[in-house]
Formats: C-alpha cells, structure tokens, sequence
C-alpha cells in the first residue's frame, strides 16, 4: 500500500513508526521473569554414624540441584548463608538442618530460597545395659550406637555367657546377657 502525502515530513514519521514496530517484532521482549527450581532434592534422613553424633551428608550439586529459566537463561546458583555444603558433618544437635539455594538467570533476575530441602539427623541408642548381679559393666559410647560394653565379674564370681556387646544399628545389643555365678 502507498500512501502519498503532501509534506515529506508526514512520510518521514509514517516510516518511522512502521520501521520501529518492525523492530520490536523482531526482538523479543525484557525478561522479568526468575529461574525456577526443575530438580531439588527430597528431604533425607539419616542416622549418626557408629560411636558418633552425627554423619557427613553428601548430593550431587549438579545432577540434584537443577534450575532452569524460560528467558534469558539460566545463570547460576548458590546457598543460602548457613546453609551446609554438601559432604558436611551434620549433628542431631540442631535437626533439621534447613539446605536453601538461590539462582540467578542471564538478565539478573533472582529467585531466593528456590530450592530447599531438610537433613534429620537421628542417633541411634539401645536400652540401658544394666550391670549383672555380682557384676559391672562398661561401655565406649554409653548406650549409643556403636558402643561396645564389657560385663565383669567381681572377685569370687564367674562370668556365663559372653563378656562383650555392642550397641547395633536396629537398636538391639549383640549377643545374649550374660551373668555372674
């Protein structure tokens, strides 16, 4: 379609907004939009190493973390402060421990907290070890798993059954008690 006008300066601006719109049909628009979290990991629950209070707790930034963006791009990701590195040791003292992570796409738009999961971190302990009558009994950790107890005799008695026990992960001791004649 032409259009004909009767002063160049109309034609001017005409072309001018045609060639402007054509522009902006090209280009796609600002992105305001944040990454979002596509992969993040489930809450876990461990128990504390054998003798211990805690354990290391490990997931694979890369592979279990994953953010993705529908803009511009994904960026980068980071924790959150007092958030724990993966392979960190984690205590029953303080569980849950509270993981987060942020991301951050290609035209700095932030999504905070995108990602968060908790680690409960759970001792293990078998029943008290009473001590047999006419004996004693000591253990390495108490009655914590891992602990291994001795049972003794004294003077003048004899021990039946095996002198030693440990504490076992399904919270049962090894072994039958054994007793002082």
């Amino acid at each position: 379609m032409k259009v004909e006008l009767i002063r160049p300066a109309i034609t001017f601006i005409l072309l001018a907004v045609h060639h402007a719109a054509d522009a902006f049909s090209r280009y796609p628009s600002r992105d305001d939009t944040p990454p979002y979290a596509l992969k993040c990991p489930a809450d876990k629950y461990v128990i504390a190493d054998p003798q211990e209070v805690g354990t290391r707790v490990t997931w694979d930034i890369k592979a279990d973390v994953v953010f993705s963006d529908s803009g511009s791009g994904f960026h980068s990701k980071w924790l959150s402060p007092g958030s724990g590195q993966p392979g960190d040791y984690y205590t029953e003292d303080g569980s849950p421990h509270i993981v987060v992570y942020s991301a951050r796409d290609r035209a700095n738009n932030v999504i905070d907290n995108g990602c968060s999961f908790r680690i409960f971190v759970s001792v293990v302990h078998c029943a008290y070890l009473g001590a047999p009558i006419n004996g004693y009994v000591t253990c390495s950790y108490g009655n914590r798993y891992g602990s291994d107890c001795n049972t003794y005799c004294f003077p003048g008695f004899q021990l039946a059954g095996s002198p030693s026990s440990r504490c076992e992960r399904n919270g049962e001791w090894s072994g039958a008690r054994p007793v002082c004649l």
